[in-house]
């Protein structure tokens, strides 16, 4: 089966391959088998993170209201006590300080699926990156829950232990891309709620 084109942009070397990154993978799962050069990636980089922009603008959102809200003048109708600014600005650090910090280190998560290797590679954190591996042949279950805030993801092993591999480093939606692995490694059962 011929390979579809794959835009320029998506295509960059990781580690020394030449390395294809697919953000929705079941448009090009049945190819990975037939084209051993490709490694199909997810990498996600602090900088992108729509996540740590959020939380930084809701911590700069908490230091500047400590410095513009006078419990004095803006408590009438009740009294405030002045310990919460100081509350407030420590929570704002916090949250804006974790945010600048992921960014400016440089912070990245992702994976890619080899398929010569028959591996799911993942990693979480600052450069240089430590690549953690899960063989395929290992994963006997794919279980996706959707009932909590946010989707959780877990891996269990064919004797039934939990494999470690956080959800953040997958492709999401995350039952799409359990199902499409799935549907390549028919050894895997997937489940959802």
């Amino acid at each position: 089966m011929p390979l579809p084109r794959i835009p320029s942009n998506f295509i960059h070397r990781l580690n020394g391959a030449v390395t294809a990154t697919c953000y929705r993978p079941q448009t090009m799962t049945a190819d990975i088998g037939s084209i051993p050069q490709l490694r199909f990636s997810h990498i996600v980089t602090a900088r992108r993170s729509f996540t740590l922009f959020a939380v930084l603008a809701a911590g700069l959102v908490f230091v500047f209201t400590a410095f513009t809200i006078d419990p004095a003048r803006d408590c009438v109708d009740y009294a405030c006590p002045g310990w919460l600014r100081w509350l407030a600005f420590a929570t704002g650090g916090v949250f804006a300080g974790s945010a600048a910090l992921a960014m400016w280190r440089k912070c990245e998560w992702g994976s890619f699926i080899d398929p010569e290797a028959r591996q799911i590679v993942w990693w979480h954190g600052t450069p240089p990156r430590r690549e953690k591996s899960i063989p395929i042949d290992l994963i006997g279950v794919i279980r996706v829950e959707t009932k909590w805030d946010s989707d959780r993801l877990i891996l269990i092993d064919t004797s039934g232990r939990r494999m470690a591999m956080p959800a953040e480093c997958a492709p999401h939606p995350l039952a799409e891309w359990g199902g499409s692995l799935a549907r390549q490694f028919p050894h895997i059962r997937f489940e959802t709620d």
